[in-house]
């Protein structure tokens, strides 16, 4: 498949201006440093995105391949890897996983990050009426987020498979935050970034 055809790669209405995703990159890397230091594959995903802002789709996904080309080398990547097979191979142990265990119900999320992935899974939620809370950094960045989860449930309303009514009530659901305070009371939380 040439990449002339995929025609998402070259979408740029959900991007921040290159000032504005610099900073929010910058404040990334500060995150990455401080949270794990030794680890390089959090700094390799965003150079690998900024790469891909800065210079174009193409050079972007070039920069993906040579990156993942080291990062599969590392010892770091070969333990992930043991501890996914080390997962599957215990999906089925007697008296262990047939003990028949009923999911616990889930009514409130709190997403940590409300970039592009997380307010798509943040959306997601509020389309399927739960209630959302949306953490992130500073005030600017959280707006951000909220406004991206504002326009993914009004492209719903425009293409009719959500009324206005709907987006209302799906938009009262949802509450941003700074802090941790309001995460007492959720019944899970999805880490999207490392706030």
């Amino acid at each position: 498949m040439k990449l002339s055809v995929i025609a998402s790669l070259y979408r740029t209405d959900k991007l921040e201006s290159l000032d504005e995703a610099r900073e929010i990159l910058k404040l990334s890397r500060d995150q990455a440093l401080r949270i794990a230091p030794n680890l390089y594959h959090h700094l390799a995903f965003i150079n690998v995105v900024e790469e891909g802002i800065v210079s174009g789709p193409r050079v972007g996904l070039i920069k993906e391949y040579k990156t993942f080309k080291v990062l599969i080398r590392l010892g770091t990547c070969k333990s992930l890897v043991h501890i996914f097979l080390s997962q599957r191979g215990t999906t089925k142990i007697p008296g262990v996983t047939d003990l028949g265990l009923v999911p616990r119900h889930v009514k409130k999320v709190s997403i940590l990050g409300g970039g592009l992935m997380g307010s798509e899974i943040a959306t997601v939620f509020l389309l399927s009426k739960y209630y959302v809370i949306l953490k992130d950094v500073n005030d600017k960045v959280l707006e951000a987020g909220i406004d991206r989860i504002k326009a993914n449930l009004q492209r719903h309303v425009n293409k009719g498979k959500f009324s206005q009514e709907k987006l209302v009530k799906a938009l009262s659901l949802l509450k941003g935050t700074l802090d941790y305070e309001t995460f007492r009371d959720v019944d899970m939380v999805i880490m999207v970034s490392a706030i």
